[in-house]
């Protein structure tokens, strides 16, 4: 079964993942409502704004969450595994 949140084959985040993530009150929905304007890249640093325009987020629905899966290690020296 698939719900819009968790595309099939998606694995589900930890119970207590989701449990803390709820408990940190974190809004459920976009903080403003439309698409991003250029009013809202005013108050950003020029590269910033840049690189949103570059990419295309003006006029396209805000994106306000996302997931992100990171994997790394700690070199305990320079040129060590």
């Amino acid at each position: 079964m698939s719900t819009p949140d968790v595309p099939a084959g998606a694995a589900r985040p930890p119970r207590g993942s989701t449990r803390g993530v709820a408990e940190a009150g974190l809004p459920t929905g976009p903080s403003a409502a439309g698409p991003v304007t250029e009013a809202d890249l005013a108050g950003l640093p020029a590269a910033a704004a840049r690189y949103l325009r570059a990419m295309g987020v003006v006029g396209r629905p805000r994106t306000w969450s996302f997931r992100a899966h990171l994997r790394g290690r700690f070199r305990l020296r320079p040129g060590g595994p």
